[in-house]
């Protein structure tokens, strides 16, 4: 499995609560008529998104897929047959966007729910396992995805969890906190 996650913003000329709006019709209309290899959809509101130079509201979008074939499909079924309007609409409003890529390391892909993001890079001294290893006690409380390909603006890791939760400190995590608004 993988996760395409797109962070995007709205323009001036719409509110918040229509573009939300746009963006829950677009995902239920996606999770309706699915594209080969497309699993479920998930979005947020983040209150800051610092990797994009963003200090204000940014929504995050999790596209879950079976694999990378299935980035082809999702990237044409999003813009064709009966997703084409729910996707212009909400596109017709977005300011700015950029996307990257990432595999679930450890828990539930698909968490219900995820209130908090935890963005980190491994330490250069810091080995793989060592950073496995140093993550162990938080494998029973969230899910953490690790960025493929350094395709994406963020830092290498994400751990999402449904309430705050101190990481080691040697990671120097970046905490946001997340309202849902697509499950």
């Amino acid at each position: 499995m993988l996760a395409y996650v797109f962070w995007h913003w709205h323009t001036a000329q719409v509110d918040a609560q229509s573009y939300q709006n746009y963006l829950i019709h677009f995902h239920q209309r996606l999770t309706t008529y699915k594209p080969d290899g497309f699993l479920s959809s998930q979005a947020f509101l983040l209150e800051r998104a610092p990797w994009l130079g963003r200090d204000t509201e940014t929504y995050e979008d999790w596209y879950f897929v079976e694999n990378s074939a299935a980035l082809d499909p999702l990237n044409a079924g999003a813009i064709s047959g009966q997703r084409l309007q729910p996707h212009n609409d909400v596109a017709r409003w977005t300011e700015g966007g950029i996307a990257g890529l990432y595999r679930p390391s450890f828990g539930e892909a698909q968490a219900p729910t995820t209130r908090f993001a935890f963005w980190f890079a491994k330490p250069a001294t810091m080995s793989y396992a060592e950073l496995d290893e140093a993550l162990q006690p938080l494998k029973k409380q969230g899910t953490l995805w690790q960025r493929q390909m350094t395709l994406g603006p963020t830092k290498e890791f994400c751990f999402h969890s449904p309430e705050e939760t101190a990481l080691p400190a040697t990671l120097q995590a970046l905490t946001i906190p997340m309202e849902q608004i697509i499950h």
